[in-house]
């Protein structure tokens, strides 16, 4: 199916209801931007890379997306949300579990939670997520070409921010779950 149909999912279990919503891992704040322009929540992101929050800031100056702590603990009080989202979010984590208990921890007990992930299925050994770590060189090679090697130091070498390209630094593989 359509990559995108999660955000029609996720949108469908939370759009219609009160209070606060964390959009955990906004990326490019498309989601985020939705909710905040058809819905009554009130919303809020939380991404780790910085080039991602700088583009939502120039393009919704009107969102708010904090910078998440590379360790995983969300600067949120206990039960402030009374909903989250983590679409395509948790296989980019350092500790799954560290970041559901975290997750856990700042939900409003009685909740809503919304957790997307890639499906483990006979192509998900040709994960592109993947070619980073299973074909160093050749991604290296592709992604210089593509969009050049300052790009590829900045995504892939320098780990300032705790993250290697999309993925956690600490992470050796892009997940994909069994259902």
């Amino acid at each position: 199916e359509h990559p995108t149909r999660r955000y029609e999912f996720a949108f469908a279990q939370v759009a219609h209801g009160r209070g606060r919503h964390l959009d955990l891992g906004s990326e490019r704040g498309e989601f985020l931007a939705a909710l905040a322009d058809h819905s009554a929540l009130e919303v809020e992101g939380a991404e780790p890379m910085a080039s991602y929050r700088l583009e939502v800031a120039e393009r919704r100056p009107d969102l708010v997306v904090r910078p998440l702590d590379p360790h995983g603990a969300l600067p949120y009080p206990d039960g402030w949300f009374d909903s989250v989202s983590m679409l395509d979010v948790i296989e980019h984590t350092p500790d799954e579990r560290t970041t559901l208990a975290e997750v856990a921890r700042v939900l409003r007990p009685g909740g809503v939670l919304v957790v997307t992930v890639p499906a483990r299925h006979v192509f998900t050994v040709l994960d592109p997520d993947n070619a980073k770590f299973r074909f160093p060189r050749f991604h290296r090679v592709v992604y210089t070409a593509r969009f050049g090697a300052d790009a590829h130091r900045r995504r892939f070498v320098d780990l300032e921010d705790g993250m290697r390209g999309d993925l956690d630094a600490g992470r050796t593989e892009h997940t994909n779950y069994r259902f």
